[in-house]
């Protein structure tokens, strides 16, 4: 692994971390509409009754694997 590669990891560890801290939140109406509610500290959610909305942070997830994993590859060196 070179500088580069761990440049990336690191940054996309810590986006990982703080994706995790401040996930996006949503509130379920009773008709089964979804209010978003933007993102906040997971221990202090935007507003009272909204929950973590689990589909849009796993898509941030997989974006950021995405692209962390292209930057990753195309950083390397040949040997």
């Amino acid at each position: 692994m070179n500088e580069k590669q761990k440049q990336i990891a690191t940054v996309a560890g810590i986006i990982f971390v703080l994706m995790i801290i401040f996930p996006p939140f949503s509130f379920h109406l009773q008709g089964g509409a979804v209010v978003n509610k933007g993102y906040g500290f997971i221990f202090d959610p935007p507003s009272r009754g909204a929950a973590i909305n689990i589909p849009t942070l796993l898509i941030q997830w997989l974006f950021v694997a995405t692209i962390g994993g292209i930057a990753y590859k195309l950083s390397e060196e040949e040997e």
